[in-house]
């Protein structure tokens, strides 16, 4: 995660320009709570110049996104990467920043805004866009592959780990209607 955030920290260092980036105005006739944040996180960068790959936005604004983006559902999130990715293509360099910038905040394990369900919709952005190379495009479908591999709700994939009487043991080996499994690296 350090170095993710370092080389987000040094992409945005690198712009000869920072803008104070303002997102759009919710319409007055939202009052709804729920309607109000599903509008701003799907409108949120309709203000940015997608065309000037020297401007990129403050910290903060891109940390703010990643806040509201937590609250929303995954279609909502999808609507809203989606539509970012979609005006980011038009320029290579602010299209590579985003992608980027949604790997370092929804697809790295490390970071607070980790979320592998939202981040398929990056994937498959990126899958289902003609302009991308097949070599960028099998990097995201490997990717794709680990987010599906052991999904919230899914049977999990079988191993095998030796227990305190050093016997060697398999999930599904174990017969228990409930089972907890808790991963450590002591050593991370």
């Amino acid at each position: 995660m350090k170095k993710a955030v370092t080389f987000l920290l040094l992409l945005v260092s690198c712009s000869s320009s920072s803008q104070h980036y303002i997102p759009p105005r919710i319409p007055d006739n939202l009052v709804n709570d729920r309607e109000r944040l599903e509008y701003l996180v799907v409108h949120y960068w309709d203000n940015y110049d997608f065309r000037d790959p020297y401007i990129f936005v403050e910290d903060n604004t891109m940390l703010d996104y990643f806040v509201l983006l937590k609250d929303v559902s995954c279609d909502i999130s999808s609507e809203s990467i989606f539509r970012i990715l979609n005006n980011a293509s038009r320029n290579n360099q602010i299209f590579s920043l985003f992608i980027d910038t949604y790997r370092v905040y929804l697809f790295n394990p490390e970071s607070f805004f980790c979320d592998y369900e939202k981040y398929l919709a990056v994937d498959e952005y990126v899958i289902g866009n003609d302009r991308i190379s097949q070599n960028k495009k099998r990097e995201f479908e490997l990717e794709r592959t680990l987010i599906y591999t052991n999904r919230v709700g899914d049977k999990a994939t079988n191993f095998a780990v030796v227990d305190k009487n050093n016997n060697l043991v398999a999930l599904n080996d174990i017969e228990s209607e409930y089972l907890i499994v808790f991963f450590h690296n002591p050593d991370y």
